[in-house]
């Protein structure tokens, strides 16, 4: 799980989230969270708490996303590339996601600041 480059964190919007899907990250949401991470464009990363910068999950690898091993209840950090306003509405929309209750059907707008669902 060692992204092609380190990200460096100061350049990154982050979020803390409890995961709360029924499965934690399996297959089904790892694709959704995917399908979303490209739709952003930029880099974003996923790791468990207390997790060093070389093993942090690309947002965009199926394989990463899976080997977290996150079940419900895991602590995990996000990483959205940027700090303005677009960076943190997606980092609140993975939030969402991941905090929703359905593994295979996640909840990226509950929380949209741009109205957006």
């Amino acid at each position: 799980m060692e992204p092609a480059e380190k990200p460096e964190i100061n350049k990154y919007t982050s979020i803390d989230v409890v995961v709360n899907l029924s499965h934690g990250i399996v297959m089904a949401s790892s694709k959704e969270i995917i399908d979303e991470c490209k739709k952003y464009g930029k880099k974003v990363y996923i790791a468990k708490k207390d997790t060093p910068v070389s093993q942090f999950a690309d947002g965009k690898s199926m394989i990463d996303l899976i080997s977290l091993a996150a079940t419900q209840g895991a602590e995990l950090h996000v990483f959205v590339e940027g700090d303005g306003a677009q960076a943190k509405n997606f980092a609140l929309r993975l939030y969402s996601a991941l905090t929703s209750e359905d593994s295979y059907d996640m909840d990226f707008g509950r929380f949209a600041v741009d109205g957006s669902r």
